[in-house]
């Protein structure tokens, strides 16, 4: 069965102050499918979602949502369609998370605000999705920064519409906060087959959550499967320059680090020799067929080097390169 259209763009030029950022773009996000928008700093991230929540006019083309005309849907009937969950300054509030999340039911209460069952079963359904049942009666102002986000994902829930849109959902939190959320987001497309958009800087999370990835540059979007882009060169185009490259081979970003010295490396590529590699490159080593410094990598994490005559043997990459560097001065600068 063929997933829903959730929104569409046709000939969608996006700019401001009649500058254009990107034009003729056709977009598609379809429901239960997750997509992260990724692009340089200045890209126009923003000024897309921005355009596609309807806050800031195209500058030509349509943009449908669930097949209506964004700019001929009345506000009241925005609020059914669209949840946009701001990032970058989260509020500072002394209302507790489910007061919080209530508000998330205005566009379907009466003039008094009133709760019904069914809102107060959406409400606690939207808390418990986002794992924070237990703190549903704390403070907003008590909670972590990842707390205060999954309460904002919460309020989009409660929302019910078929598409959320998050600008930089994970900018203020550390790694495994991030980790979580972008994790969080991807199982609520599957389970709640809502369409979730969110720009994004973190490249490596996103090639591993992402269903799909729209990624701007130098006023084009390009679109598809974090593979398909991976693998046709768009991504490293994009991300790579002099100071660094992105690594097909392991989905991560690698410096280039500047060489001054030679070794060779021999044994097999177990996760040892991935790791002694790294702290090579890093302390300026290029790693060649043949050079008098050589090292030697057992699989039960023993290091041997060797230089002419001279072999020892090391039990952590730490010791070898002090050693190494050891050498370098003492016999290969004569």
């Amino acid at each position: 069965m063929e997933a829903e259209v959730i929104l569409n763009t046709r000939k969608l030029d996006i700019g401001y102050d009649k500058t254009y950022i990107a034009k003729n773009l056709a977009l598609s996000l379809y429901a239960g499918e997750m997509v992260c928008l990724i692009g340089p700093n200045g890209s126009g991230k923003s000024t897309l979602i921005r355009t596609l929540v309807g806050l800031q006019d195209p500058l030509g083309g349509k943009i449908e949502i669930k097949n209506k005309k964004l700019n001929k849907i009345s506000l009241s009937d925005k609020s059914k369609l669209i949840s946009w969950v701001l990032t970058d300054n989260m509020p500072t509030s002394s209302l507790r998370v489910c007061e919080i999340v209530e508000m998330g039911r205005f566009p379907y209460t009466n003039w008094f605000g009133k709760l019904s069952k069914k809102d107060k079963s959406i409400i606690d359904n939207a808390i418990e999705a986002v794992h924070l049942t237990h703190k549903k009666d704390y403070r907003y102002s008590s909670l972590s920064d990842g707390e205060k986000q999954r309460t904002m994902i919460a309020k989009a829930l409660a929302q019910d519409t078929p598409i959320i849109f998050l600008d930089e959902p994970t900018s203020h939190l550390d790694l495994p906060n991030t980790i979580d959320i972008m994790q969080l987001l991807q199982s609520l497309a599957k389970k709640t087959k809502k369409a979730i958009l969110l720009s994004t800087h973190e490249l490596e999370l996103t090639l591993q959550v992402a269903d799909k990835i729209w990624m701007m540059t130098s006023g084009k979007l390009k679109t598809g499967l974090p593979e398909d882009l991976i693998l046709n060169g768009d991504l490293q185009k994009t991300f790579g320059t002099e100071r660094f490259r992105f690594d097909e081979s392991t989905g991560g970003f690698r410096m280039n680090y500047p060489v001054y010295k030679e070794v060779s490396i021999h044994g097999d590529k177990s996760i040892y020799y991935y790791w002694t590699e790294r702290a090579l490159q890093r302390n300026g080593y290029k790693i060649v067929e043949n050079s008098p410094l050589r090292i030697n990598i057992s699989g039960d994490g023993k290091w041997n080097l060797y230089l002419n005559t001279h072999h020892h043997e090391f039990y952590t990459i730490e010791n070898l390169l002090f050693t190494m560097n050891e050498w370098e001065s003492k016999f290969l600068s004569e």
